[in-house]
């Protein structure tokens, strides 16, 4: 009876709210001329996973080649 009762009051246990407090950034645009600057490259995360993404992945392995089909880069696409 003890595991049907400790069941019970566990699905009556009050949940955290989901939504937040305040929001994080501005309520209105900021004015022409106060835009905070960009960010540098190595502190924007959109900027590292911009683009080719294979670099990140895999090294290529020691002592690799060139294949004679297929594209240079090593790498096919679905359709090969």
């Amino acid at each position: 009876m003890e595991a049907a009762e400790a069941a019970e009051s566990a699905q009556n246990v009050p949940l955290p709210a989901l939504n937040q407090p305040g929001l994080a950034y501005p309520a209105k645009p900021l004015p022409k001329g106060q835009e905070p600057d960009p960010l540098p490259a190595a502190e924007d995360a959109q900027a590292k996973t911009d683009g080719n993404l294979r670099k990140l992945l895999l090294p290529c392995p020691a002592g690799a080649r060139d294949s004679e089909v297929g594209p240079r880069d090593g790498w096919c696409n679905l359709a090969s």
